[in-house]
């Protein structure tokens, strides 16, 4: 999740699907506040991409996540080793379903089935509309159905903590702007 790219993490809709998203038991992580490269920032920058979404994650949940996942997937050795010194584990995929780039459902199914073993961690985008609603469904079926593998959450798969702090959802005040 990041904080201003499809709209304000602080909107009443996005606070609400935050939220039941939290409830239903997915893991939140983090993705920078403005999806910035970040192999393309200093470490001061950085920080200030996560320390802006690590306040709202806050406010709206009362979490400080662990896990963080590069935007464009571009990282480097000085990334890694700055992002595990704030407590977080850097989560990368294996397989993308390329539906960010317009890839249609069908073709992103390909890539699929041609590249998913019972192992993998797939990439794709709930902002993209016919994803979670054309695409996920099929994944789930031929990852459970057709490869056996029981789908967990990434933490689950890491044998890690999801947050590194815990507390209680925020009450909505004049703070919650994008």
């Amino acid at each position: 999740m990041n904080g201003n790219n499809f709209g304000c993490i602080y909107s009443e809709e996005n606070v609400a699907t935050l939220r039941a998203a939290y409830e239903a038991g997915h893991t939140i992580g983090s993705h920078t506040w403005s999806h910035a490269n970040i192999a393309e920032l200093t470490d001061e920058q950085t920080g200030v991409e996560l320390d802006k979404l690590e306040v709202a994650f806050w406010k709206i949940l009362g979490i400080k996540p662990a896990l963080f996942r590069p935007p464009y997937g571009s990282f480097n050795a000085r990334n890694i080793n700055y992002l595990n010194s704030r407590g977080y584990t850097v989560v990368y995929w294996d397989v993308d379903t390329k539906d960010s780039l317009g890839t249609s459902p069908s073709a992103s199914m390909d890539i699929v089935l041609s590249e998913t073993t019972s192992h993998s961690l797939i990439l794709a985008h709930e902002t993209i509309p016919s994803t979670p609603s054309t695409l996920t469904p099929q994944i789930i079926q031929h990852v459970q159905g057709t490869l056996g593998a029981k789908l967990v959450t990434a933490d689950k798969c890491l044998d890690i903590e999801p947050y590194q702090a815990v507390g209680s959802y925020g009450t909505r005040d004049a703070s919650w702007v994008c």
